[in-house]
């Protein structure tokens, strides 16, 4: 993954988790995870999960997992090696 992928793929985490802090009462989690999974495949990675705490994705292509978090004002990305 390179950076500006992974720019693109946490812009939207990213608008998404203040939207959830404001909305998570009102609205279907599951229109959050259809979100997620919808930025991550637009790039050609497999969408694994969708997390509320940290809130985050999880991500894989062929050698590598990737976990998108955004914890208050952090937003981490770790990787992993899967082969």
């Amino acid at each position: 993954m390179n950076d500006k992928t992974a720019q693109k793929i946490f812009e939207t985490i990213d608008y998404l988790q203040a939207r959830w802090q404001d909305e998570k009462e009102y609205e279907d989690w599951n229109d959050y995870v259809d979100a997620m999974k919808k930025a991550i495949e637009k790039h050609g990675f497999q969408f694994i999960k969708a997390k509320k705490r940290p809130f985050g994705a999880v991500c894989k292509d062929e050698d590598r997992q990737y976990n998108f978090e955004v914890k208050g004002q952090q937003i981490k990305l770790f990787t992993y090696l899967i082969n």
